[in-house]
């Protein structure tokens, strides 16, 4: 090689390396209505975008919305966290076939934000969460009429998703990773056409937990969506545990079943465990076909067209 063209390959690496270290140089940016992605993302003189936010924002660092807009979708690999104030507006607008937030990052929280498909009957992911820790908290995600709103995808995740909306998609909440942790607590799994949460896939020898609290999952207009389904598939336990949750309006308030309509042998759905819920105007409330389903007595099942089908065990209580 000869000098001049050493000299042009190291100033072409020197230049890598240089945009590479000021890509992320801060702690905390942000993002607003007037901002402008070519700007330092600081206070005075805040990004446009999320995308262009996360990626001058250091590991760890958080990223603020200060006032009510669209800032678009974003792939997060960093632990990070986007946080929009209450009171603030803060959409992310997804297209047919389009992904709203990728969170791949070992710990990503995503606070006040609006995930909406604007397709007609869009397809696509509203969250899809590829990485270790993941908090969703306060948000909106809704009007993916073929696709998911929230597809946690990755081996041993653990998410959180509070005080949050799921609604108006295909599946609301899809959990197809490997041995995640899934906790859901105040949130509403409404109206969505054919799963509200579903537990499904995964890899041999896997076992993904679902813990549901103080939650209301609801099915579409038609009544034909099933609300909870432990359907697992080949190779994959599921385990549920389900308190003070209502479930109504739907074909099949809590499914243990495979999650095809041929039953295919490897399918293990694991345990459904309900306690202290309100399950009322499904046609079937508590459906078991395969695995362990357990009742602990103190739930509240009425106006159902079959309030349990298959082998319900009651424990703990009357």
């Amino acid at each position: 090689m000869s000098l001049r063209a050493l000299a042009s390959s190291f100033i072409a690496i020197l230049s890598v390396l240089v945009s590479t270290s000021v890509v992320a140089t801060a702690q905390r940016t942000f993002v607003a209505s007037y901002g402008n992605d070519a700007n330092a993302c600081t206070l005075v003189s805040p990004c446009r975008a999320f995308a262009a936010a996360v990626a001058q924002t250091l590991d760890n660092g958080e990223v603020i919305v200060l006032d009510s807009a669209g800032y678009g979708p974003v792939a997060i690999t960093q632990s990070i966290s986007i946080i929009a104030p209450p009171g603030i507006y803060a959409g992310i607008s997804v297209g047919s076939l389009g992904l709203g937030v990728n969170a791949s990052g070992e710990a990503v929280t995503l606070r006040g934000l609006t995930i909406t498909n604007t397709a007609s009957y869009g397809s696509g992911i509203g969250i899809a969460i590829n990485g270790g820790n993941v908090l969703i908290d306060r948000c909106v995600v809704t009007n993916f009429q073929v696709g998911t709103g929230i597809s946690i995808q990755w081996y041993y995740s653990t998410v959180t998703i509070v005080d949050s909306i799921v609604n108006l998609s295909f599946t609301g909440i899809t959990i197809i990773g490997q041995n995640a942790k899934v906790n859901i607590a105040n949130s509403r799994i409404t109206r969505n056409i054919t799963k509200g949460i579903e537990i499904i896939d995964g890899n041999p020898g896997a076992t993904n937990y679902l813990i549901l609290t103080d939650t209301l999952v609801t099915g579409d207009h038609s009544g034909f969506a099933v609300c909870v389904s432990n359907a697992s598939g080949p190779g994959t336990t599921g385990n549920i545990s389900a308190t003070r949750v209502t479930v109504n309006g739907c074909a099949i308030a809590f499914r243990n079943g495979p999650h095809d309509p041929y039953n295919f042998p490897d399918d293990d759905p694991g345990t459904t465990t309900v306690g202290n819920s309100t399950v009322t105007g499904n046609d079937i409330g508590f459906l078991q076909i395969t695995g362990t389903f357990l009742s602990l007595g103190n739930n509240q099942l009425s106006n159902n067209g079959v309030d349990t089908s298959g082998v319900i065990t009651t424990i703990g209580g009357k």
